[in-house]
């Protein structure tokens, strides 16, 4: 039953607080009402940017290979999915086949539901207004950033058909996404 419940959540003392550098496979399984109905996380974070896509909302790091990605975002959100539903039946690139939590995706976005709960930012477009939107994912190679966390992470802009691209070129980035710290700024 994933409905969305409106309004904002505390996330200090759950699973979701990732206001510091955390391993996503640390928390992905801890027991909390929201991952039991999600298998994971399937959910929209909040982020402190307030629009200004100049400074990353979200980034993600490996320590190993030195990737990182940062998300600059104009959005007020960041859904991330951590692929929990993910049976390893579907194929992608090199005939890989895709595991649960082997890939994890971003969406930059407003929040599910704004047209009904007034405290959210209006997703309202009115006749003759413009609708504007940045996203940019960052890819950098930074070694030594971080030598006692493996990763963090934030969030990513889908739309359409760019989801499943998107998701194959996550896999190949990210590989064992369960090993990475998430972190949304």
């Amino acid at each position: 039953n994933k409905k969305v419940a409106g309004g904002y959540a505390a996330v200090e003392g759950t699973p979701f607080d990732f206001r510091t550098p955390q391993i996503i496979s640390e928390r992905i399984d801890e027991e909390n009402a929201q991952i039991k109905i999600t298998g994971g996380y399937d959910h929209t974070w909040a982020v402190n940017t307030k629009g200004d896509d100049s400074r990353p909302a979200a980034w993600i790091y490996d320590k190993e290979s030195g990737r990182k990605m940062e998300i600059y975002t104009t959005e007020p959100g960041v859904h991330v999915y951590a692929a929990n539903g993910l049976k390893g039946n579907l194929m992608g690139k090199d005939s890989t086949f895709y595991a649960k939590r082997t890939s994890i995706c971003f969406e930059t976005m407003h929040f599910q539901n704004s047209p009904n709960v007034p405290e959210y930012p209006t997703t309202v477009l009115r006749p003759n207004e413009c609708f504007n939107s940045r996203t940019v994912y960052k890819f950098v190679i930074e070694f030594n950033i971080m030598r006692n966390y493996i990763c963090a992470v934030n969030v990513f802009k889908q739309i359409g058909n760019n989801l499943i691209k998107s998701r194959s070129i996550l896999y190949h980035f990210i590989k064992e996404a369960a090993d990475f710290i998430f972190f949304v700024i």
